[in-house]
């Protein structure tokens, strides 16, 4: 019999015979008809992410930002990025595409949910944000710390979940924009009620001419591209305890790359298309008992697949060819037992089926991962709630993991109040580290996943292609997933309708990073590598955020972030004076003092935001002017000691100005302008990302 299954089953009897055990405990009166405790209304005030299930803001023991549909509507954000790049305590990175970093932590460690189902198709760890459109977006709860006592693997930072609409009324709207870089977008949004059924589906399309931040060379920074993104979502209310909801949504964007190459006449620009498909679908049954206990039932597929064919524009030849594509099915039951009022037990079990296959793999690699956790929630006094979590995920190619997590929020009094939690994360080993073969035609490196990296040393060792061996591959086998313990205190102090301000302390320990070593040189000089856990680090830090309601319909708000980075083993180093560096104009070498030690790259020891909103009290004009401020930070190593250690090595700091307007008019239309980057910052050679002044307009019309 297979063990994996055994245990997996016997966990789950463990925590079904706990739930009947404490349902058999309670009084039976309780078992009369009641209002269903568990259900609520998606309000500013609940979110559901942090527990997974409906709970008050106040009473969240975890740091938490919400950012409402009207917010995202009225600052004219188009994408995910857009939304995400001016929230307090986040930064955009822009290694891999543009990716989203959480307490210093990179992209790969936060956890991107859409409807509390996870995104896929990441780039060497980091989700392209610009993928997900914003069409369609009710909400986005922001979860900062591990959260892998409920959410497994990838939720080391934390967790983004991404709330859609639900259907509720009869209703239909279009929106047009044009905007800089010869960029236009056309939305549609339509809703049906029938009796029991209420269906929504959403639409956009975006074409864009791509921008370029260096005129004096014919490749574009980023190239043209055209994408669309569909979203459809039915519920079916059967009676008042069973509901059943389907979604399906799907993103496509093609694009046309354009660079030059060194060859022979003629043969030195290429070009060609990349298409980019990201396909999901859920299916949800939920039944509700005695008003105290809800169950659902979720199945979620989704499929993310590339492909890109370049060639020579001189001859047509074939430059390259690749594809990439990668599946999830992941069944999953959940429950939430109403104990009391103020005490919530839920629990669940489930299992992902991942699988992979792409040019760059040896053969179609297959993932399994079997999971089950529990959650007691429960008010230990009366303005002390207190949440205990624990979660088991045995994997089929890693060791098993257990991830427990404890956390607190005690109301001081109606203002004031307190949250804490200490809880631990991990980080799976992907596809990439663990089962990639690739060499690069132009460098002649290699680089094998650790999986793949026996086999592909002896491969190359019969071809006599390996000059020195440095490590035994053999040792490279073992990896282990990175694992995080962290730990959170927050104090809020809030004033209804008035003001707010939220003051958060963190620290986050990661062991067992993954990092890229040399394996081996081969004859051409070049070099063979592969992955291992090598280091500890560290990120910790504050966040401090208020909002401040001001007469005549203003509204403040700003936010700063204090960062501190390590690794343990540099800083080890530093002390034992064992770290040098090369002056590369003079050639002389010295020791790095420790206090020229920069920490990890591309984090900022500073960053905050600003923003002003005006709302009419009428409710005809809305406006907005919002800053945001990034200090400093490491780019790249320039005097070869693999550390941030030189003032020449960081991108300096700058700030970034977006402003916005919008008026009702007439029969449902909405007119919208904005100008994003006003000041026009750009630094092109290195930050890619940030594509200088756009000037938008839009035009939305409300029909019914």
């Amino acid at each position: 019999m297979d063990t994996r299954l055994t245990k997996t089953t016997l966990c789950a009897v463990f925590f079904l015979s706990l739930s009947l055990i404490v349902f058999n405990l309670i009084p039976v009166d309780l078992f009369a008809q009641k209002p269903d405790t568990l259900s609520f209304e998606m309000k500013e005030d609940v979110l559901v992410t942090a527990t997974r299930y409906a709970r008050s803001v106040e009473t969240t023991s975890l740091p938490v930002s919400i950012i409402k549909s009207e917010d995202i509507k009225n600052e004219g954000c188009l994408t995910l990025k857009d939304i995400l790049e001016t929230v307090n305590g986040l930064a955009i990175t822009q290694d891999h595409g543009s990716g989203i970093q959480m307490e210093g932590l990179s992209p790969e460690y936060t956890l991107i949910l859409i409807d509390g189902q996870p995104v896929i198709g990441r780039t060497a760890g980091t989700l392209e944000l610009s993928r997900i459109s914003a069409l369609n977006i009710e909400r986005i709860e922001i979860v900062r710390g591990p959260s892998s006592s409920l959410y497994g693997s990838d939720a080391l930072a934390g967790v983004i979940n991404i709330l859609t609409r639900s259907p509720e009324k009869n209703q239909l709207s279009f929106s047009s924009r044009i905007s800089s870089n010869q960029s236009q977008l056309v939305q549609g949004d339509a809703g049906f009620s029938a009796g029991e059924v209420n269906s929504s589906l959403s639409a956009s399309y975006l074409n864009s001419g791509g921008y370029d931040l260096d005129p004096s060379t014919r490749v574009k920074t980023v190239d043209p591209f055209s994408n669309y993104t569909l979203h459809f979502k039915s519920v079916f209310q059967i009676n008042d305890r069973d509901k059943l909801m389907g979604s399906l949504r799907t993103f496509s964007e093609k694009q046309n790359p354009f660079f030059e190459v060194s060859g022979d006449p003629g043969n030195t620009d290429v070009s060609g298309q990349a298409v980019t498909t990201d396909f999901s679908g859920t299916a949800e049954y939920s039944t509700q008992f005695f008003g105290m206990l809800r169950s659902t039932l979720t199945y979620y597929y989704s499929t993310y697949h590339t492909k890109e064919k370049l060639v020579y524009q001189g001859t047509d030849s074939l430059y390259d060819e690749s594809g990439y594509r990668q599946d999830l099915h992941r069944p999953e039951w959940f429950s939430s037992l109403v104990l009391s009022p103020e005490s919530i037990l839920s629990f669940g079990l489930g299992s992902s089926f991942e699988s992979v296959s792409a040019d760059r793999y040896a053969s179609d690699k297959k993932y399994r991962n079997d999971f089950i956790f529990g959650q007691v929630d429960m008010a230990v006094l009366p303005d002390l709630q207190v949440i205990g979590g624990l979660r088991f995920d045995h994997p089929s190619v890693y060791e098993s993991q257990l991830s427990p997590k404890l956390s607190f929020s005690y109301l001081i009094n109606p203002i004031f109040s307190l949250n804490g939690s200490a809880g631990t994360g991990f980080k799976a080993p992907d596809f990439r580290q663990l089962y990639l073969t690739f060499t690069n035609p132009v460098a002649g490196y290699s680089v094998f996943g650790t999986h793949e990296l026996v086999g592909g040393i002896r491969h190359l060792t019969a071809s006599n292609q390996i000059a020195a061996l440095y490590s035994d591959p053999v040792t490279f086998s073992d990896i282990k997933p990175e694992k995080s313990i962290a730990f959170n205190l927050g104090f809020s102090v809030k004033k209804q309708g008035i003001a707010s301000v939220n003051l958060n302390f963190f620290r986050n320990n990661v062991s067992n990073l993954i990092e890229t070593l040399p394996v081996a040189m081969k004859t051409n000089g070049a070099m063979v590598f592969s992955y291992t856990n090598l280091s500890e680090i560290y990120t910790q830090g504050a966040n401090l955020e208020s909002t401040i309601n001001l007469p005549a319909g203003f509204v403040f708000s700003a936010g700063y972030q204090f960062l501190m980075t390590a690794d343990k083993s540099v800083k080890r180093l530093l002390t034992d004076g064992k770290v040098f560096k090369r002056d590369p104009v003079t050639l002389i070498t010295k020791k790095v003092n420790p206090d020229d030690y920069g920490g990890l790259f591309s984090r900022s020891k500073h960053a905050g935001q600003a923003k002003l909103t005006w709302k009419e009290p009428e409710g005809n004009w809305n406006a907005h002017i919002q800053m945001t401020a990034r200090g400093r930070y490491g780019f790249a190593d320039k005097n070869g000691n693999t550390i941030l250690d030189d003032d020449s090595e960081y991108v300096p700091g700058y700030f970034l100005f977006n402003v916005a307007a919008g008026k009702d008019l007439f029969n449902g239309f909405h007119l919208q302008a904005g100008c994003d980057n006003l000041t026009d910052f750009t630094n092109p050679g290195q930050i890619s990302g940030i594509q200088g002044r756009y000037v938008w307009v839009s035009l939305d019309w409300q029909i019914f």
